[in-house]
C-alpha cells in the first residue's frame, strides 16, 4: 500500500449525520461525519450507481446510508450492505486529519 494521501475538499460545511460532496485529486466522493468519525466513499451506490449526493440520506440511529433511488443500505461502520438491492458493499477510504485538514488515502 502506498502513503499517497490527499487533500479532501468538502463541497457543503460539515454536518454530523449528512451526505457531503466531497472531491480528492479529479475523484468525486462522499463523507459523512457520524458518531466523531469521518466516513469516505465513493460517490456511486454499488446498485445501480446512482449519485448519493442526489439520493442518500443518512439513518444515524440505524447508522446506515440509505440510496433513495431503489432502497439499499450500507452500514456506515463498515460499508457492509445492511439491505438490498444492493450485494456489493462500499469501500470505504482512510480518512486522516492533519493541521486543520481533511485527508484521504488513495491507492
Amino acid at each position: 500500500m502506498t502513503d499517497h494521501w490527499t487533500e479532501l475538499e468538502l463541497l457543503d460545511e460539515p454536518s454530523d449525520d449528512e451526505v457531503l460532496g466531497a472531491r480528492a485529486g479529479d475523484r468525486a466522493l462522499v463523507a459523512v461525519r457520524h458518531q466523531g468519525a469521518w466516513r469516505v466513499f465513493a460517490d456511486r451506490c454499488t446498485h445501480a450507481e446512482c449519485a448519493f449526493t442526489d439520493y442518500a440520506e443518512v439513518v444515524a440511529e440505524d447508522g446506515v446510508i440509505v440510496c433513495n433511488c431503489h432502497g439499499a443500505e450500507f452500514r456506515l461502520a463498515d460499508g457492509s450492505v445492511a439491505l438490498e438491492p444492493a450485494e456489493i458493499p462500499l469501500t470505504l477510504l482512510e480518512v486522516r486529519e492533519r493541521d486543520d485538514r481533511l485527508e484521504v488515502r488513495l491507492d
